[in-house]
């Protein structure tokens, strides 16, 4: 979940205590991903309502990302991609056809950013 300059120092000491530790200083760049997600996990509750349930997507880089497919194999999850409030985002719609037992489903959309293929994963679950 982290992004941008990222800084950390890592000590490393040898069981010879004559050796002195030495000090790795790490900095990296994460750069943000080209596709966000509002949330990767979205639960019902067993036995409870199958109320509709959205998950946004939102695209940072729209002029070279492109959203391809949605997809769930487990058949008792709905699921849908909408055009979302933001320009260029979707909303991802999930309904369960039932909560009467216990579930775990990924719904898997997949996109293309800068013409490499890329998956993003929501885990649906009735608990």
């Amino acid at each position: 979940a982290r992004t941008g300059r990222q800084e950390k120092d890592i000590t490393v000491t040898m069981l010879d205590e004559t050796v002195k530790p030495t000090v790795l200083h790490l900095t990296v760049d994460i750069p943000e991903s080209p596709v966000r997600l509002s949330t990767g996990s979205v639960v019902w509750l067993k036995g409870g309502p199958t109320d509709e349930k959205a998950v946004d997507v939102i695209l940072t880089d729209p002029a070279h990302t492109k959203v391809e497919s949605l997809q769930c194999a487990d058949t008792r999850v709905a699921v849908s991609l909408v055009p979302g409030k933001a320009p260029g985002g979707y909303s991802i719609l999930l309904k369960p056809t039932t909560t009467d037992g216990l579930m775990q489903a990924m719904v898997r959309l997949q996109a293309t950013v800068n013409g490499q293929p890329r998956v993003y994963l929501v885990q649906v679950q009735v608990r």
